[in-house]
Parts: structure tokens; sequence; C-alpha cells
């Protein structure tokens, strides 16, 4: 079924390309408007909106790694679970070349810079004012460059999200609040090994099952929590160690899904097994 929001103009088949109207600048640790009303940009004549259906709100996300955060996010990527509420777009590069480092999402982000179109394949979808671009990355060894990119004053920038070291410390926090005692491996590790070594630690709970990603987004409240609990970040912008703004990005899902979030929410606990 095609999104409500689509354009009846459609291109041939290519390679996938972002266009967006650039946001006003945002604030690290709050999320504000990320795309301007449209009647301050410039479509082009040709294209038209389908009339006469009540739209989803978008969200596209451009994410450093490809593979857990997609996982993280599949409810509401690869399912049609919130659909009706919500449309997700995830943005990497291919499995298997390696994920985006920060300049290269930046790049990708730079690429909606004018026309306030996303352009998926034949699909483009208008982004409207409601619209968000947030931006998914890993601190690992990429704090230098993170620090230059929050800092820049060339213009404004979409919302950035930033895990230390990785996403894994926001899968963690939907599960688990005690992280200097579970993780102090992490904080003794150096910095290349502090995402392998939560990683193996998050494998270690449940009896060994691990904390499973795909099972994380049911526990977004405790994730919040959590992760608030524990959010320090340092005098570069960057959060600190065992930190996350995730929280933000969940707190925004939980709006825009109100009501149909916690039915699902319901839907799964009476499933479980007792």
């Amino acid at each position: 079924m095609p999104n409500n929001r689509d354009f009846s103009y459609t291109k041939g088949p290519g390679k996938m390309e972002l266009m967006a109207s650039r946001p006003g600048q945002t604030n690290i640790e709050k999320p504000t408007t990320a795309v301007p009303s449209s009647s301050g940009s410039s479509f082009p004549q040709e294209y038209t909106k389908q009339d006469g259906i009540l739209s989803a709100s978008l969200i596209c996300i451009i994410s450093g790694g490809t593979t857990r955060e997609k996982v993280f996010l599949t409810e509401l990527i690869n399912k049609d679970t919130f659909r009706n509420r919500l449309d997700v777009v995830f943005v990497s590069s291919e499995r298997g070349q390696g994920g985006l480092t920060p300049n290269m999402m930046l790049e990708k982000y730079d690429e909606i810079y004018n026309e306030g179109v996303l352009t998926l394949g034949t699909r483009k979808v208008i982004l409207e004012e409601d619209d968000r671009i947030y931006m998914l990355t890993d601190v690992d060894h990429y704090e230098h460059d993170l620090e230059i990119i929050i800092h820049n004053d060339k213009g404004p920038l979409p919302i950035w999200i930033i895990s230390n070291p990785c996403i894994e410390i926001w899968i963690y926090y939907c599960y688990r609040n005690d992280p200097y005692n579970d993780l102090r491996e992490v904080l003794n590790a150096i910095p290349s090994q502090r995402s392998s070594t939560i990683k193996t630690i998050n494998g270690t709970f449940n009896n060994g099952g691990g904390l499973d990603p795909r099972k994380a987004f049911e526990h977004l409240d405790d994730g919040i929590v959590h992760s608030k609990l524990n959010f320090r970040v340092k005098e570069n912008g960057i959060p600190e160690l065992l930190s996350t703004q995730m929280h933000l990005f969940a707190e925004e899902v939980l709006v825009r899904l109100d009501n149909e979030y916690r039915a699902w929410q319901l839907r799964k606990q009476q499933r479980k097994p007792r």
C-alpha cells in the first residue's frame, strides 16, 4: 500500500536519493522541528500531493550502523505495525560496506538539502513541518569528528543521537539499570575495544541468551528512564561513556504512536507465557 503522502509524480528506478529542506538549528539535548514549513519551500511544479487522506508523520533515520539499529527498529521499518501513524525511513550503507562515518552521514544529510523531498527509487515523499531527520551514530573512534560536526557554525544541523560507546548501551538500558557494575569491563577497556566488550557482556545476560534488540522496542519506557538516570555529557557536547541520547528519539516515538504503542505493548505482554 503506497504511503498517503507519496507524490503522484514518479521517476524510473535508480539509486536511492535523499533530498529535503535543510532544517533549523537543533539543540543536541532537545529535538525541535527538523523540517521547515512547506510554505517556505520551493517544490518543483511537477510534484503534486495526493489529497483527501490523513497523513502519517514521518521520521527519516540516517544511521551509522546497518544492523543492530535496524533490528531494534524492525517494528517501525520492516512491519506495518504502526504504519498508519508513523512512517520511518532508514538510510545507511549496504550491509557489508562497513557502515557510515559521521562525516559520511552528514554528506547523506546534505543530499536532502534543498528540495524537501525524500526519494526512494520510484517513491517520492514530501517532508512536512512536523517530520524529523535523526542521525544515529556510535562514538567509537569518531569523537573528534563528532565534536567538530555538532559545533559546526556554518549552518543548521539535523538531530544527532549519539551513543557512547555504541547502540548496545541503549539496548542494555531497555532491559537493565546497573551499568557501573554490569559494564565495569567497558569502563576499563581501551577505547578501540569498548564496543566489542559491551556486545559481549550484553550477550551473557538472560542465562546466555543475551539482550534481544528485536524485543527491546517493547521496553521503551524502561529504556528512557534508565538512560536518563545515567546520562552525562562532556564539555565538548559528546555523551560520556555509558551514556546515550536514544531516550530523546524514544520519547518522540512514544508521543507520535501514543495509544497505539500502549495497545501493541499490552498485546505483546499478554502473549508471553506465565
